[in-house]
């Protein structure tokens, strides 16, 4: 559940993720919806001082979607993806950067696909 994602400033990015359940069997995700982001830091906290600073905010949302389909390979496929477009990924930072993805079902169900290091890499030829 920990993946690593590399992209670069000013180009498209797409990435399928699967979801599993905790015996790593792929997830019926029909009546589920997807959520993600990218962030700087962790979330919020407390200063030396004792004052609440809030997270460092939302960077990017990912909006993954969750890929199913009534038949064939998709039925039940547990797929989520992430699709950026190029004007998403030039507003981020050159920089090692914090994402996940959770997939929700209901009021009482959450849980993350995977999240790590979101590297962007600098564009060069623009």
């Amino acid at each position: 559940m920990c993946m690593n994602l590399t992209g670069t400033q000013g180009n498209s990015f797409y990435k399928r993720l699967v979801a599993r359940d905790s015996d790593n069997n792929i997830m019926n995700l029909s009546g589920f919806t997807a959520s993600g982001y990218i962030r700087a830091s962790y979330g919020a906290g407390y200063t030396n001082d004792n004052v609440y600073v809030p997270s460092s905010g939302i960077l990017l949302n990912l909006n993954p979607q969750i890929i199913s389909g009534t038949n064939g390979s998709l039925y039940i496929s547990g797929y989520v993806d992430i699709d950026v477009g190029r004007t998403g990924m030039a507003a981020l930072p050159s920089s090692y950067l914090l994402f996940d993805v959770q997939v929700f079902s209901g009021a009482d169900y959450a849980r993350t696909i995977e999240g790590g290091y979101f590297i962007i890499n600098p564009e060069i030829t623009y």
